[in-house]
């Protein structure tokens, strides 16, 4: 199996701004760069990717192992609209979070969640 590389999707400002509402994750950006700081300290391969959709399921696909950073991702209100079903309630964004990342866990990634990532790095 080859060496296993850091891929940091999607770090933006844009996570920071007020009008998106409350995040699951408001420390995302720190856990986010201590997992930068362990992976190049072991000399480990990182990517950087902007504004790329479906990153786990796209590199699953062609057979890498993706290990998914919990704490590293974010979720806001906004993210889920149940609208689609009159009574069903508003997700916040934790649920929000959990939901897709279960959605991803197991078919294209093995996601763990923050201490274990940093745990596990090289």
């Amino acid at each position: 199996m080859p060496d296993p590389a850091l891929l940091l999707t999607d770090i933006q400002q844009g996570f920071k701004a007020p009008e998106r509402g409350p995040r699951n994750t408001p420390g995302g950006e720190g856990y986010a760069a201590r997992l930068l700081a362990c992976w190049r300290a072991g000399a480990a391969p990182v990517i950087h990717v902007r504004h790329v959709s479906s990153t786990a399921r796209m590199a699953a696909n062609p057979g890498f192992g993706v290990t998914l950073a919990d704490g590293a991702c974010a979720a806001f209100p906004g993210n889920a609209d149940t609208g689609w079903e009159a009574a069903r309630p508003a997700m916040d964004a934790e649920a929000i979070h959990a939901a897709a990342i279960s959605r991803l866990h197991g078919e294209f990634c093995r996601a763990l969640p923050t201490q274990a990532n940093l745990a596990g790095t090289r």
